[in-house]
């Protein structure tokens, strides 16, 4: 069965989801990241105080150890998914050391690049944004609604526009990470080949990028009405603000995990890279698009190659069914449960 080229970008956003049930490890080098990124933008907001225009340069530093941050914990993810397909015991501290002593230098030059463009849409949003000069006081509600944006802060971005050209720029330079964890090339190498795998698979990078901003905005629905709440006089314990920033940090590592874990499927099938153990990554559906493909490329005519699945289509139909109603009770019970927890530790309304 041949997939579209939208329906690959589907099945690598599906496959993502799958794999981190299977091996949740995977999260936690990309939390550690949030970790870092939390730390910066509380830094700057609370004790470096207001930014002026004339100051943004300084802002590079702090913006480069956050993209290098999120670029190195990519990198160990991408270490830990090459030794599970090579049917290797995962090992945390190999994959460090493989990543540190081989992969974090060449990292350098990605996420710089990655910081420079951010800069200059912090830059674009200061200038079309408020003027704040007030030192904020730090506060688990102000920790929280800067975190997700709704307050300002040198990395809050009013237009849509902005924030998804920067979710562009940084899907790219995910794109580049594989390339130098798993082939070993250069920086540059990785940077140039990434455009080229865009170029080749437009519709397939385009739809794992739409797909997973809609992932993200589906996980951030259960955050809206509250927020909707705080601005119209709702009072909220502190408590609730705490599983609020637990849940903002929730959301924010699985949205960078699917990102680096699409695009990394999608180098896999542009590079036909079938490393041992690959079939444990990728579904049996994905797997023979791949394989139709490469065979393409090989004999140069459309040969259609028929897959002998154990599964008749009307089994594998209601096999998909019912995974997605598995999935969608799921997303249901979380957001209840959200806002149960929420209504025992909310302090009640002014």
């Amino acid at each position: 069965m041949k997939l579209s080229k939208f329906g690959v970008g589907w099945a690598y956003l599906k496959d993502s989801l799958a794999f981190i049930f299977k091996r949740p490890l995977f999260l936690v080098p990309i939390f550690f990241s949030w970790l870092v990124y939390v730390s910066v933008v509380l830094y700057l907001r609370y004790w470096h105080g207001p930014f002026d225009i004339s100051d943004a340069i300084y802002l590079l530093p702090y913006i480069l150890l956050i993209t290098y941050s999120i670029c190195f914990a990519n990198m160990l993810m991408l270490e830990l998914l090459h030794q599970e397909d090579r049917g290797l015991q995962l090992s945390l501290g190999g994959a460090i050391h493989e990543t540190l002593f081989r992969d974090s230098i060449k990292a350098i030059p990605i996420a710089f690049i990655w910081a420079i463009v951010w800069l200059v849409l912090v830059i674009l949003q200061a200038l079309t944004g408020r003027k704040n000069r007030a030192k904020a006081e730090s506060s688990l509600r102000d920790t929280a609604r800067t975190l997700s944006g709704t307050d300002s802060g040198p990395f809050r971005w009013k237009s849509l526009g902005l924030s998804m050209l920067e979710k562009l720029v940084r899907m790219i330079s995910f794109l580049s990470l594989p390339a130098i964890a798993w082939e070993d090339k250069g920086p540059f190498q990785a940077i140039s080949g990434a455009f080229v795998m865009i170029r080749k698979n437009p519709v397939q990078f385009l739809s794992a990028y739409t797909l997973t901003g809609v992932a993200a905005f589906i996980m951030a629905l259960p955050l809206i009405p509250i927020f909707i709440g705080d601005d119209n006089g709702v009072v909220y314990s502190s408590l609730t603000w705490t599983l609020v920033i637990i849940y903002e940090g929730i959301i924010w590592t699985l949205s960078i995990y699917l990102e680096q874990m699409t695009v990394g499927l999608l180098y896999l099938h542009d590079r036909n890279v079938h490393l041992p153990g690959q079939h444990n990554l990728l579904n049996h559906e994905l797997l023979t698009h791949i394989l139709i493909e490469t065979e393409k490329e090989i004999s140069g005519e459309n040969i259609v190659i028929e897959k002998n699945f154990n599964h008749s289509i009307d089994t594998r139909a209601t096999k998909y069914s019912l995974i997605a109603v598995k999935w969608i009770v799921g997303i249901l019970i979380v957001i209840i449960l959200f806002y149960v927890a929420v209504a025992v530790f909310s302090s009640g309304h002014v």
